[in-house]
This record gives C-alpha cells, sequence and structure tokens, in this order.
C-alpha cells in the first residue's frame, strides 16, 4: 500500500499544519475532520487530520498513533472550510482557529477516548414548548419579515435591519427564528454581551423547540453540552455570544445578529477575529440569510448597503402610544458654580422621578471612584509598575485598568510626604456614591465591571424589573437592550468623554453610545427624557445624537474616512511587538517593518510606523506597533501570510510575541 502522509493541525500557536505519516491500518478510517492523536517531542497531543499531502516530507516523519473519532468526523467539511479561511484572512496560527472551533475537552491529551454514537439529551434546562400565535407586527415589520421569508426561499444578500430604539427588532426576530423553526431549522442569535442574554431568552420563549444560551460564563461542561446538542440538531435556537459563531448546526437555516454594530463581537487577542464577519461568510457558504440589527449601524454595514452588498429595511418608529424622549443638550462650559458632576437641570430631574416613583438611568462610561490621584504640593501621580498608565483610585484601594494589579492607597503622598493625595475626575463609583449622599432615601446601584463579578449583574437586572432601584448608574453595560417601562430619566454624564481618544472611530462611537443610552428611556406609554451634560455641545455627533438624525453624520463620516484612507475605503491590519526588553522589540519591529516594505508596492498600501502602542508597557512588556493601510487587501494577504510565516519561523526571537490583528476594531 502506498505510503501516505497528512497534515495536522494542533491547538497550538503553530504557523501552520504538522505532517505526520498515515500507517496503513489506520487508512480506511482516516478522514478530514477527525481527531488523532499524534507525538510532539515528548508529549501526546490531539489535533484535527487535515487533509493528505502529495509532498513527500524530505525530513524524519513520525506516525500518528491513534484515531479518536468513529465514522463520522469531528470538523465537517464546512467547519474545515473555516478553520482554514479563517486561519488565512486573519493570517492567525491555525491551531488558534481551532481552538475555538472545538471545545476544550475534544483537545485535552488526556482524553482517550473514540467519541461513540450514543442518544444525546438536549441540555439541562431546555424545554419544548407549544407553537403560539405569532405576535401581531406593524407594517414595516412584516415587511421586513417577507424580506427574510424571500431569502428562506432564496438565498441573496445579507439584510440589514435600521430600527430607531424601541421600535421592535426584536420582534422581528423572534418572527423570523419561529418561521425558521416551523419549517425544521435551526437558528443561531448573537448577542455583543453576557447581561443580555437573560432578557432576549425571555423574549425567545414558545418557539416550538429547544433554546439554549452559549457564552463565556458557563462552565466548560455546560459548553460543551450546547456544543453537542446544536450538532445534534437538539436545539431549535442557540442565542450566543460572540464565540457562538464556531458552533456547528446540521440545519442552520437564519443567523441573527443583534445590535452588529457592537465592538464587543471582535476580539482582539491571540485570534482576533470578528464574529459579524464570520458570520457573514458563514452565510454566503451555506447559503444561509443574515440578518443583522441595530439603531446605530456601523459604517461597515451601511457602505454594504450602499455598494449593494446589503439589502437594507427600516423601522422608522415605536410602536403605537410609545413616543421617543425628549432629548435636551446642557451645556458645562463655563459653569463653576454648582455640583461638580451633576448640573442643576439633571439633579432637579432626578429630584421630580424620585417624586413620580419612576426609574432614572445615568450613564458614564469610565468606572472607579477616580482616575487618578493627585499629589497637589509636588505633582506626583501613582502609577502601575507594570504598565505606563496611572492608577485608579477604587474604594481603599488603587487598581490598574489593563492588568487589574493593586496597591493600597495612602492619603499622605509616597513621594514628597507632605501633600494630600487629591482625586481628580470622577467615575461610576464616585457617581454611586455622590447619589447616596444627595438622595439617602433613593435605592441606588451600580452597574460595571467591578459590581457585576459572579453573576451580580443578573441580580441588579432583576431587582430593576421589580422596581427595586430607584437610579441606576453604569457603564455601557447599561446602553443596550434592556427595557424597562418605569424607566423614563436618562442621564448621560460627560457625553463627550469618547471623542477624546486616538481613535478615528472617536466620533462614531460617541454618536451611537448616546443614542443607544438615550433609547432607555421612555419606552411604554410613559414619556421618556433624556439629560445630556457635555462640554462640546456643537460636536457633529452630539447634535446627530440629540436630533436623532444620523443621515447627514454618517455621510460627513463617510466622507472623511475616504480622505483619510480608513475603513471601510482602506482595510487595516495592526502588527504588535511585545516583549520584556525593550530594544529586542523595537529591533524586530524594524526589521519585521523594512521587509514589509520591501514586499507591498506603494499602490498596494502604506506603512505606518514601527511606533511604540499608546499606553507602551501593559504587564511588565514593552508594546510597538506596525499599521499596513491597504485598498487591495486580498491581493497582498497571500504574500503578507507567507512573509509572516518566515518571519516568525526564521527572524522572531523567542522573547518577543507577535500579535496579528485584521480589521482592528480597537485602535488603543
Amino acid at each position: 500500500m502506498k505510503e501516505k502522509f497528512i497534515e495536522v493541525v494542533l491547538p497550538l500557536p503553530l504557523r501552520g499544519p504538522l505532517v505526520y505519516r498515515l500507517p496503513s491500518h489506520f487508512q480506511d478510517q482516516a478522514r478530514p475532520g477527525c481527531r488523532v492523536r499524534v507525538p510532539l517531542g515528548s508529549k501526546r497531543l490531539i489535533g484535527c487530520f487535515l487533509g493528505e499531502t502529495e509532498i513527500k516530507p524530505h525530513f524524519p516523519t513520525k506516525e500518528i498513533l491513534e484515531i479518536l473519532d468513529g465514522e463520522e468526523p469531528i470538523l465537517s467539511g464546512l467547519q474545515l472550510r473555516l478553520l482554514q479561511w479563517a486561519s488565512a484572512y486573519y493570517l492567525t496560527p491555525v491551531g488558534e482557529v481551532l481552538r475555538h472551533l472545538l471545545p476544550p475537552r475534544l483537545l485535552h491529551s488526556k482524553e482517550g477516548r473514540k467519541t461513540k454514537e450514543r442518544p444525546i439529551k438536549p441540555p439541562s434546562g431546555l424545554e419544548d414548548f407549544t407553537v403560539p400565535q405569532t405576535p401581531s407586527l406593524n407594517a414595516e415589520q412584516e415587511a421586513a419579515l417577507r424580506t427574510v421569508r424571500e431569502r428562506l426561499e432564496q438565498p441573496k444578500e445579507p439584510i440589514l435591519l435600521h430600527g430607531v430604539t424601541g421600535s421592535g427588532k426584536t420582534e422581528v426576530y423572534i418572527a423570523a427564528v419561529r418561521e425558521v423553526i416551523h419549517r425544521g431549522g435551526q437558528a443561531l442569535i448573537l448577542v455583543p454581551e453576557i447581561g443580555l442574554t437573560p432578557q432576549i431568552v425571555g423574549r425567545f420563549q414558545n418557539l416550538g423547540a429547544p433554546t439554549a444560551v452559549y457564552h463565556s460564563a458557563l462552565t466548560e461542561a455546560q459548553r460543551f453540552q450546547v456544543w453537542t446538542a446544536a450538532k445534534k440538531g437538539l436545539t431549535g435556537a442557540v442565542i450566543a455570544t460572540r464565540s457562538g459563531i464556531f458552533l456547528s448546526f446540521p440545519n442552520l437555516k437564519l443567523i441573527v445578529i443583534d445590535e452588529e454594530h457592537d465592538p464587543s463581537y471582535k476580539q482582539e487577542e491571540r485570534f482576533c477575529y470578528h464574529a459579524r464577519d464570520l458570520a457573514l461568510w458563514r452565510g454566503e457558504e451555506e447559503r444561509v440569510p443574515v440578518l443583522l440589527g441595530s439603531a446605530t449601524p456601523s459604517l461597515e454595514s451601511l457602505y454594504r448597503v450602499e455598494k449593494g452588498k446589503m439589502r437594507l429595511s427600516r423601522l422608522t418608529d415605536r410602536p403605537a402610544g410609545v413616543r421617543h424622549p425628549t432629548l435636551e443638550t446642557i451645556d458645562r462650559r463655563g459653569r463653576k458654580k454648582g455640583h461638580p458632576i451633576f448640573s442643576e437641570e439633571l439633579l432637579e430631574a432626578i429630584r421630580a422621578n424620585l417624586r413620580k416613583g419612576e426609574q432614572t438611568l445615568l450613564f458614564l462610561n469610565r468606572r472607579g471612584f477616580s482616575p487618578f490621584v493627585l499629589c497637589p504640593e509636588c505633582g506626583f501621580v501613582p502609577k502601575c509598575s507594570q504598565c505606563e498608565i496611572s492608577l485608579t483610585l477604587h474604594g481603599n484601594g488603587l487598581i490598574c485598568h489593563y492588568c487589574d494589579g493593586s496597591q493600597p492607597y495612602h492619603s499622605i503622598c509616597p513621594q514628597c510626604r507632605r501633600g494630600t493625595m487629591q482625586p481628580e475626575g470622577f467615575g461610576t463609583e464616585r457617581i454611586d456614591a455622590e447619589l447616596r449622599r444627595l438622595f439617602p432615601s433613593a435605592r441606588v446601584a451600580r452597574m460595571d465591571r467591578d459590581s457585576t463579578k459572579k453573576g451580580e449583574w443578573l441580580k441588579i437586572l432583576e431587582r430593576m424589573k421589580r422596581r427595586e432601584i430607584d437610579i441606576l448608574v453604569g457603564t455601557q453595560m447599561i446602553t443596550k437592550g434592556h427595557d424597562y417601562p418605569y424607566l423614563t430619566l436618562v442621564g448621560i454624564l460627560d457625553a463627550d468623554l469618547s471623542l477624546h481618544l486616538p481613535d478615528f472611530r472617536a466620533a462614531e462611537r460617541t454618536f451611537q453610545l448616546i443614542t443607544q443610552v438615550a433609547g432607555r428611556a421612555g419606552r411604554s406609554e410613559r414619556p421618556g427624557r433624556v439629560l445630556i451634560q457635555t462640554f462640546h455641545p456643537t460636536h457633529e455627533s452630539i447634535l446627530a445624537a440629540a436630533a436623532r438624525d444620523g443621515g447627514e453624520f454618517y455621510s460627513r463620516e463617510l466622507r472623511e474616512r475616504l480622505e483619510a484612507g480608513y475603513p471601510p475605503f482602506r482595510r487595516l491590519i495592526e502588527i504588535r511587538l511585545a516583549g520584556a526588553k525593550r530594544d529586542s522589540v523595537i529591533e524586530t519591529s524594524q526589521k519585521l517593518t523594512r521587509r514589509i516594505v520591501a514586499s507591498i508596492q506603494p499602490e498596494e498600501g502604506s506603512i505606518l510606523g514601527p511606533a511604540p502602542c499608546l499606553v507602551e508597557k501593559v504587564r511588565g512588556k514593552t508594546r510597538w506597533r506596525l499599521l499596513i493601510k491597504t485598498p487591495h487587501y486580498t491581493k497582498i494577504q497571500p504574500r503578507l501570510r507567507r512573509l509572516l510565516d518566515e518571519f516568525c519561523g526564521n527572524t522572531l526571537p523567542s522573547t518577543v510575541k507577535m500579535l496579528v490583528n485584521v480589521d482592528p476594531v480597537d485602535m488603543m
């Protein structure tokens, strides 16, 4: 029998697959996509058989030790194509993609059992429901649903559902998913945050088939259970955060992406994928309709609509009897009297809301008590020893928001021993404390990363629903999806905070945040009111949000992006190098830049850098980066892939780590 060699992908950050000899007694069993156990050094690891190679290796080759799957490979043909496409597109090690496609327990080296075909019960907590009457939809919602139905019959371009906040996008999702289940198919619903899953799961009850949730807060066993049930077709719908895009379905008929603009869909470490873009790839590859929804669509999606690559459906108003909240801008410039955080207009509005027994939401996208502390005598500001950033005051301690390192807070300056350390600025923790002081009888709660550990966010949302909270303070965790009929007042503090970030998306993000948080007010028959405190009341993003008119704002942003050469007109590839030795990081980044410059023609793109990251040192590692801007990514991508593979194999020092981020969202 002819000697055969196969490529095996291991769940390691290797730039490509490894080659092994396939023994003759395995040749009838081995199929692309099945798991195999192989030797690597002194270890025995589990990987996936990618395919045969026709080129006989010129180096000694070890044999695979075992085939772990039965007749059906663990990875389907579609998943194998996704594995290879995502690795190539995102210029990332193929092993990192494999770690996302399969649950950890299927890749544990100690796992010795072969997978057996046995009946698998639905995940615990899933129930079957009878199919109820479809809720009545208005004319715009019915039109959007008809567009989805057309694509269920004959797949076409994806659909962008652009609906104002509170216009009933979720009702369209539910009706579309119910239609899919009625036809015997499965649906995947992606949401950007874990905090949104309880509410949206409640809305998706009574679909007529089991519904599961899938996110990082589940245990490994729970995630494996949902993964298996989806793969076996035992779930009608799965509601998931970004990692759900890698689930396998035997009969997937619809992908829904709620809040498609949200940056949480982009992973910014190790394997830097974007769940929205992978969903669009899957939709095209599997001929499955993709429904994207948002009140503030990303410029990338709106540009796809303009180019005819996406169909636009609009929901322009809230249901009958539910009015849009009134929006008022409060100019904070030159106000030296009064409270340093709250304007008198906002304080009076909170008092009035408390008298009426209605709920208030206050938004500030900055956690902690104070962004930094300062000695007024010598100017000393405590900084993290591992990161080049000032420490944030939280309670009685100072915390680094990059590495989570902490140190005690001393009121006397540790440098000059004379001055008293003064908190500067404010975060959600200080807002919470001030509200309790100003309104001692009010029930105040805070929702941010510090206050919602171990599932506390779910308890807070339940308390809001039961009207056990009068004032809720929070970061962007509270800006999307939440719906409370007694929430009638929204206060936006430092609305222009995100405008100061060195990011070409700063204005777009500001418009989206203000619009999303404003949309939480007045979602029932009770009128809502939104007060926007700002030091930049004439900035176009704030004016557009206050006027609920994004059309001209989006057009202006697109013109500016075109002139500056930013997405969606150019693609960005960020390459970041990090290591403990600064000189080595700088030298390596310069070598890599020279090779890329020599490889790319001027008309194919430009290279910015190398230069230190905005925060150069994080967790004790120096970070430098270079940025490639190109209008021809698909043309230069194979060249870049070969260059990076060769650089990592021959030039990159073991002390320096490289991260490639295609289409970065966080430019910090």
